[in-house]
């Protein structure tokens, strides 16, 4: 059986494993640590499980992983997180619900993790069958949106340095809070979101690695995905990396539908294309894209080309 899985996290070199080297067992899709994009993805793509591949990931990424935790719950999505044993337990120790998920410590190879991963989703199987359900609902409830409060002001709380006992008592919390409250707490920065659209996965794994270092990268195989992603009331996506020529709606029928839409009709829009004939190109242009880029993408080129489009 081949399991869907959304890929999120640092590792490089895993998650090309599981594109290049695992790609019998997984259809895999890259998707960034953003409440929007994994809950899009979990709606539009039905994941059979949530791979965490870790690895000196950023402040404020433990914050996001209680996050989508709690959205993978709501539709029975088992997650796997693999990391070095003391990147995983760091993890656990901030969110204490990621000792449900299946934890894998590197160095593991390509066969290892199938084992692993087959292994635990057929327990998985079996264990929520019986209580699964027909309907989508991963709207957050009021006793959750205050769980992700009390989440955040106890990530605000260790970034200052309060590490309070456990039993510790509110009084002595706010004590130590008063004596280091001229330090400013360090909150994750949010980055600029982009998307990119195209067929081809190897394409994909190559713009997502130039940019994923300054942006938050989601990826979409095909324009109708990627459609459905953006059409979602709650995106934020500020600029979408979309490919020309592509199977089913190429992309100016994509361009068009999304300059139709009147929420979505001002976002920034680049295509990449290896396409040169004049008239080809001069299509795509009239739907006012922010210009375009020649196949094979050039590192530089596109990272000024994108700075140039967010500035």
């Amino acid at each position: 059986m081949r399991f869907k899985t959304l890929l999120i996290g640092s590792n490089e070199t895993l998650v090309e494993t599981f594109f290049v080297h695992m790609s019998f067992e997984f259809d895999s899709l890259f998707c960034s640590s953003r409440y929007e994009d994994v809950e899009n993805h979990i709606k539009y793509v039905d994941p059979d499980l949530i791979t965490l591949c870790i690895s000196n990931e950023p402040t404020g990424f433990d914050y996001r992983v209680s996050t989508i935790k709690m959205l993978a719950d709501k539709k029975n999505i088992p997650i796997v997180l693999i990391g070095s044993q003391e990147e995983c337990a760091e993890l656990v120790r901030k969110c204490p619900s990621m000792s449900e998920a299946l934890i894998l410590y590197r160095p593991i190879v390509a066969a290892q993790i199938t084992s692993a991963v087959v292994s635990y989703m057929e327990h998985h199987k079996k264990k929520v069958e019986p209580a699964q359900t027909s309907s989508y609902d991963i709207t957050l409830n009021k006793k959750e949106l205050m769980d992700f409060e009390k989440i955040r002001k106890e990530l605000d709380l260790e970034l200052v340095g309060v590490n309070g006992s456990k039993g510790e008592n509110s009084a002595a919390v706010s004590s130590k809070v008063s004596e280091v409250s001229a330090v400013p707490v360090v909150k994750p920065i949010e980055r600029k979101h982009i998307l990119v659209v195209d067929d081809d996965p190897l394409m994909l794994k190559l713009i997502k690695g130039y940019l994923e270092k300054d942006y938050d990268v989601a990826v979409a195989k095909n324009g109708k995905l990627a459609y459905r992603f953006l059409s979602n009331i709650n995106n934020t996506t500020d600029l979408v990396l979309l490919d020309y020529e592509m199977p089913g709606e190429k992309g100016p029928e994509v361009l068009e539908k999304i300059r139709d839409n009147s929420r979505l009709g001002a976002l920034p829009v680049l295509f990449l294309t290896g396409v040169k004939e004049k008239s080809k190109v001069a299509a795509g242009l009239a739907y006012k894209p922010q210009g375009y880029l020649l196949k094979p993408i050039d590192r530089d080129t596109l990272l000024t080309k994108v700075r140039e489009v967010l500035a």
